[in-house]
C-alpha cells in the first residue's frame, strides 16, 4: 500500500502555516513580521530566479531530527483556540496576533501551543529559531495513539517535503488562494518530492510510514488507541489527513484549514 497521496492532501495547510503571523517561540517576543513584510516575498524571489528553478525539489543539507515528547496541557478555551487560529493564519483577520499573545489571559495558552524544537517538549505549533516549522504532526499522532515509530517517521517525511520545497513556498504571495499559480507550483513541488523515486521518497514511501498510515499491528489487526478506539486509521485521519473535510459544508479550502487547525490545537491544549 502506498500512502503518498496523503502528502499532497495538506499541501495547502503547509503553505498557509508559512504565513503564520506571530512571534519567535524561542524568545517569546511578539513581532509584526508576518502581515506587513510577507507581501513582497514573491516578487523578490522571482527576481532571484524563475519559478521553475525554485520549484524543483531540493533537499541539499536536509537531515531529520529526533522528535520530542508532545506537550499536553488544559491551557486554552475554545474561544482562545479560535482566536489563535484566526490571528495566526487568517490574512484577513481583525485580530493582531502580537496583541493577542501579549494579553495576560492568553499567555498560558500561547505557551502551550507555541514551542521551539530546542525545548524538551513540543507543542502544537513548532518553531526552529526564528523560523516557523509548522504543525507538530508527530506529537499529535503520539497523543492520539498512533503505532510505534509512526510519529518519528511522519516528522521526517513532512520535514523533508518542507525542506525540498522551501524556495518554492517563498514564491507564494500574501493572500494567495488555492488557485494561485504559485500555490499550484508549490503543490506540484511537493507532489514530485514525495513520490517513491522523488527527493523525499526515502521518507515518504518507507515501510514505516506506510504502516503508520494504516496503523496495523504485526498480526494484521488494528492498533488500539490510547482512548480505547479501534479505528485503525483514526489517528492518521485526525492529525494528518483531517483537512479538508468533505462533509462540513465549509465554502473554501481556507475555511477547512482553519477548522482543522482548531481541532489540531485542541488535541494539545484544550481545556475540555
Amino acid at each position: 500500500m502506498s500512502i503518498v497521496r496523503y502528502f499532497s492532501a495538506i499541501s495547502l495547510a503547509g503553505a498557509l502555516t508559512g504565513l503564520f503571523y506571530g512571534c519567535s517561540a524561542a524568545t517569546g517576543a511578539p513581532s509584526d513580521a508576518g502581515k506587513d513584510s510577507r507581501g513582497n516575498v514573491g516578487d523578490s524571489a522571482k527576481a532571484e530566479g524563475g519559478a521553475a528553478d525554485k520549484c524543483d525539489p531540493d533537499i541539499a543539507g536536509f537531515a531529520p531530527i529526533t522528535i520530542k515528547r508532545p506537550r499536553k496541557l488544559p491551557a486554552c478555551s475554545k474561544d482562545q483556540i479560535k482566536a489563535f487560529v484566526d490571528a495566526g493564519f487568517n490574512a484577513n483577520s481583525t485580530i493582531s496576533f502580537p496583541s493577542w499573545q501579549a494579553e495576560e489571559a492568553n499567555k498560558a495558552c500561547a505557551a502551550c501551543i507555541l514551542t521551539d524544537v530546542a525545548q524538551p517538549e513540543w507543542g502544537a505549533f513548532l518553531f526552529d529559531g526564528e523560523n516557523s516549522r509548522g504543525f507538530n504532526l508527530a506529537g499529535c499522532l503520539e497523543l492520539r495513539g498512533a503505532a510505534s515509530g509512526c510519529p518519528q517517521a511522519t516528522d521526517e517525511a513532512f520535514a523533508c517535503l518542507d525542506a525540498a520545497c522551501a524556495d518554492c513556498k517563498a514564491l507564494i504571495p500574501k493572500g494567495a488562494t488555492s488557485s494561485d499559480p504559485t500555490m499550484t507550483a508549490y503543490e506540484a513541488c511537493r507532489d514530485k518530492a514525495h513520490k517513491g523515486d522523488g527527493a523525499c521518497g526515502k521518507y515518504t514511501a518507507s515501510e514505516t510510514i506506510n504502516k503508520c498510515a494504516v496503523n496495523m499491528g504485526v498480526d494484521g489487526g488494528p492498533i488500539l488507541r490510547a482512548d480505547g478506539g479501534e479505528d485503525f486509521v483514526k489517528a492518521w485521519e485526525e492529525c494528518v489527513a483531517g483537512m479538508p473535510e468533505e462533509t462540513d459544508k465549509n465554502p473554501s479550502a481556507e475555511a477547512d484549514f482553519f477548522q482543522y487547525a482548531e481541532r489540531f490545537v485542541g488535541i494539545f491544549c484544550a481545556m475540555n
